[in-house]
């Protein structure tokens, strides 16, 4: 019989996807007996539908229908679906739309909405039956944790040749590890050299050896659209699948509909890229080049230069592979120590532990308010509404006064902190607030108006404004910025 265990852990990576006909969410969690696909008890996907929609969805096969008194923000009755499968949800939806009745929060994956509805950000302590290749917790029972792990990170950097097309080298460094995979005929004495006849062999040997060191986390520069897409590509034009998971499971590279943008899933590993983050963190330059950056930053460089570098780079490949090691290696480390320097782990794990955004995911300002206020929301009976593109008034924003130029005497500077947080608080400026028909209300812009008595956004913005003057009264940078 399984082992009935508990453990705390980090959740790494997220999906839902249907199995045998069932939605199965999975997290592959970060624990001291290293990473673990975690599998909950009762999985549905889950949705609000009008109650005019009950005759129509009555014995529907693969459904449940479960009515409790949630209400629309206009008021309207509303009834929970839970759907064995996405691709029945995905169905049901279609057929309340082709009878044009109303349905809400159907785009909230069920991965998302599970630990959401939990108040589980990151941290999270689990219980559930492991088995017995212990790799698996099946039936769990998910909470919140402050655990926080011990990452192994990577920073990883690939050389390819512009005339061939193909992989020459791929670098990964760490605080344990320095090695280089190169195509090359030669061998070599120095320990952080591994050499391959072909590019085939080397992408699988580095698979394996993804495969046993296991990284947690992949950083680097551009390390998603250029390093992470090319491998992608080189394996498929010999047959490969990038097994880059953990335990050899497949990732996945994708694009985005008119974006050259790609992103990648891979189970049990996130990958966070440096340009992105720096970006989160505030920092700007006038070029976000690795070279341009690591100066700035570090007071060090690439050790070449020049949009021409890569003719260089195959002449060193061919003529002083030793030289190329290193160059492939300094791109690594400048990555690991601008990493280090600014901390940017530590400032997306903080993002992750206050907003519960998946960890491999820079932006998502929309994902974090959701993750945030959908809970309450629901605490108080309503769902949220869909998305519209029918036209609205936007708000005008602040005022720029126009200057003129000149030298003034008796100055006087008045600055708001944190101006659209306090308008915010001030105001009572939030969704359910504004549909309120609460009669104690707050005048705002164009007829709009809050209610005094159900608002949830400013609350929010108040225990964040407090958790920030917390961490700089304590100098904490991480957490105040």
């Amino acid at each position: 019989m399984p082992e009935l265990c508990e453990l705390d852990g980090y959740i790494l990576t997220r999906q839902a996807k249907d199995v045998a006909n069932k939605v199965e969410t999975s997290y592959w969690v970060k624990t001291d007996k290293g990473c673990l696909k975690v599998i909950p008890a009762k999985q549905q996907c889950v949705f609000f539908v009008s109650i005019d929609a009950l005759d129509l969805l009555q014995g529907l096969p693969c459904i449940q229908l479960i009515k409790q008194a949630y209400y629309s923000f206009s008021d309207e009755a509303l009834c929970l679906v839970a759907c064995d499968s996405l691709k029945v949800q995905s169905q049901v939806v279609a057929l309340l739309a082709r009878n044009n009745l109303a349905y809400y929060e159907h785009d909230v994956r069920p991965d998302d909405r599970y630990i959401m509805e939990r108040n589980i950000r990151g941290g999270v302590k689990i219980q559930g039956y492991l088995s017995e290749d212990n790799k698996t917790l099946h039936q769990a029972r998910m909470k919140p944790s402050s655990y926080s792990p011990h990452w192994n990170i990577w920073s990883l950097d690939i050389e390819t040749s512009v005339t061939r097309n193909c992989i020459l080298s791929i670098a990964v460094v760490s605080d344990q590890i320095e090695v280089c995979f190169m195509v090359t005929g030669q061998t070599f004495s120095d320990e952080r050299i591994y050499s391959f006849d072909d590019e085939k062999s080397l992408l699988l040997a580095f698979m394996r050896f993804t495969k046993l060191h296991c990284p947690n986390i992949i950083i680097g520069w551009n390390v998603i659209g250029f390093d992470l897409n090319f491998i992608d590509q080189r394996c498929h034009s010999f047959g490969l699948k990038p097994a880059f998971g953990v335990d050899g499971l497949n990732w996945n590279v994708r694009g985005r509909e008119g974006s050259s943008k790609r992103f990648i899933s891979i189970p049990g590993r996130a990958v966070l890229d440096g340009i992105d983050l720096l970006k989160v963190a505030g920092y700007h330059f006038d070029s976000y080049s690795l070279d341009n950056v690591s100066r700035e930053i570090l007071d060090d460089g690439k050790l070449l230069h020049g949009s021409q570098r890569w003719q260089e780079i195959e002449r060193l490949h061919e003529e002083d592979p030793l030289a190329f090691v290193d160059y492939n290696l300094q791109d690594c480390w400048l990555v690991w120590r601008i990493f280090t320097k600014l901390n940017l782990i530590e400032l997306q794990q903080t993002r992750v532990d206050l907003t519960g955004i998946p960890f491999a995911q820079t932006g998502g300002s929309v994902q974090a308010f959701e993750n945030q206020y959908l809970p309450l929301l629901h605490k108080l009976k309503r769902a949220a509404p869909n998305y519209s593109k029918e036209e609205f008034i936007a708000s005008p924003g602040g005022f720029v006064m126009s200057s003129v130029p000149g030298l003034y005497k008796n100055v006087l500077v008045f600055d708001f902190k944190s101006l659209y947080p306090s308008i915010i608080r001030t105001f009572l400026v939030d969704p359910l607030a504004r549909v309120s028909q609460s009669t104690q209300r707050v005048e705002g812009f164009i007829g709009a108006s809050y209610s005094k008595e159900t608002s949830i956004l400013p609350n929010l913005i108040t225990e964040l404004a407090n958790a920030r003057e917390d961490a700089k009264a304590h100098n904490n940078d991480i957490l105040s910025y």
